[in-house]
């Protein structure tokens, strides 16, 4: 009978240690789904502000050419409530 609790133990603790394997590499594992999704949200984070930064120099860009598009139509940009010419 000792035998046999001598094996029975042994097979425990081989048990338990293979437990114990299996729970650091789920918490590693775990760690690293955490730091990729925190590198996907950081290259988001990136994309977006320069595409905030792209359409604003597109607008900036459209704004210019309408006012000086409006410019060269208007009879004279300082004198708004003239009446134009014909």
């Amino acid at each position: 009978m000792p035998k046999f609790t001598f094996q029975l133990e042994a097979v425990l603790r081989h048990r338990t240690q293979l437990e114990q394997q299996r729970q650091r590499a789920l918490a590693d594992a775990a760690k690293y789904r955490k730091v990729i999704e925190k590198l996907k949200e950081r290259h988001r984070d990136r994309w977006l502000a320069d595409l905030a930064r792209r359409e604003l120099t597109e607008s900036d860009e459209i704004g210019m050419q309408l006012t000086h598009w409006h410019s060269d139509d208007a009879p004279d940009a300082a004198e708004p409530n003239q009446p134009v010419d014909a």
